[in-house]
């Protein structure tokens, strides 16, 4: 199953790499291309991660998974319309119909998935969740994590979360 991740991992790096050579090269942040490789990358991830939201409806997890993706959602959806905002080149309308429209690419995957999960080999089915599994793994270690390092003050507070994250994996 590693590679698979590893290919969902290095499209979302390339992904984002072919989006932030120009903010790169110029030395300047661009809201803008930060926020449009945003939306790219997650939508991806969406995109593969409603294939498991809709392979887990088929089984006793379906809820579990489902309440997590609904969730995570919400700060997702906030992250990308505050990098929009920042840009300063869409209007509110503009901004609520790109939040609108990534809004359903989970969905989309999870209906996609239902239909196949009869049709098409499980295994299939299994290495598009390992290639969500790369996105977020992408995004945690080069994105998150060294953000959240950055900013000391907090040190207690992030420990604090990442054992009750962990502790929350064991319990569910």
């Amino acid at each position: 199953m590693i590679y698979p991740l590893a290919l969902g991992f290095l499209i979302t790096f390339f992904f984002e790499k072919t989006f932030a050579w120009n903010t790169l090269e110029s030395g300047k942040i661009s809201y803008q291309t930060i926020g449009l490789s945003t939306l790219g990358g997650l939508s991806f991830h969406s995109l593969v991660e409603g294939l498991a939201m809709g392979t887990a409806m088929k089984m006793e997890i379906g809820i579990v998974v489902i309440a997590a993706l609904i969730i995570h959602k919400f700060p997702v959806a906030l992250i990308l319309s505050s990098l929009f905002i920042k840009a300063g080149i869409f209007k509110k309308r503009t901004i609520l119909f790109i939040i609108f429209l990534f809004a359903l690419i989970t969905p989309l995957g999870a209906g996609v998935s239902y239909v196949m999960f009869g049709i098409v080999d499980p295994y299939l089915l299994e290495l598009a969740i390992a290639a969500s599994g790369g996105t977020f793994l992408y995004l945690a270690l080069f994105d998150f994590l060294p953000a959240i390092n950055k900013q000391n003050q907090f040190g207690r507070i992030h420990t604090v979360s990442v054992c009750m994250g962990f502790s929350a994996m064991y319990f569910i």
